[in-house]
């Protein structure tokens, strides 16, 4: 029986930061669900809190490069890349297997590691990872790489009413508007 356990009577979790985040550290697999859908891996801010990412399965191609392009992201500052690429030399056969190949890549080689994050609200005041690359690097990284753009800025307040998946699209909209008319150079 799990009830009677000794617990707090009031709410001491500690909320994860938002912004650029130093000193975070990585769980050390990605755990995959009971049904095998999503993996899910943790981020551990110094502050004692801690963010959970999850990777879903997809049957859509645009979501699976997604998915490989942000595990691909977090593994090579783990491993290097040539070691993450030999990992996949043989295609993989489903959702587990990749999991299972990454898991075997990174198994052991998060303990110590220390990396420097993006981290903002989601819609319904969560927070959460971005979604595309850069958002991690190691704290080694002599001159920071990774950038807060203008779709994050406006999440890096928690928002006082959670919002539909609409409004997000709508605030990515919003915050590329007029991006062409600026010149990369």
């Amino acid at each position: 029986m799990a009830y009677g356990r000794k617990v707090s009577a009031d709410n001491t979790s500690i909320p994860p930061e938002v912004g650029i985040v130093e000193n975070v550290s990585i769980d050390s697999q990605f755990k995959i669900s009971d049904d095998g859908n999503y993996a899910t891996i943790t981020f551990f801010q110094q502050n004692g809190s801690k963010v959970d990412r999850r990777i879903y399965d997809s049957v859509e191609e645009d979501e699976q490069e997604l998915t490989d392009r942000v595990i691909k992201h977090i593994c090579t500052k783990i491993v290097s890349q040539s070691a993450y690429e030999k990992a996949f030399e043989q295609p993989v056969s489903s959702f587990l297997d990749f999991i299972n190949r990454v898991n075997k890549l990174i198994a052991g080689k998060t303990n110590g590691l220390k990396f420097r994050m993006i981290f903002h609200y989601n819609n319904k005041g969560y927070v959460t990872v971005s979604k595309y690359p850069n958002f991690i690097e190691r704290m080694d990284t002599e001159e920071t790489k990774l950038v807060i753009s203008k779709y994050v800025q406006g999440f890096l307040t928690r928002p006082a009413q959670p919002k539909s998946d609409d409004a997000e699209a709508e605030h990515a909209m919003a915050a590329n508007a007029g991006a062409e008319d600026e010149l990369p150079f």
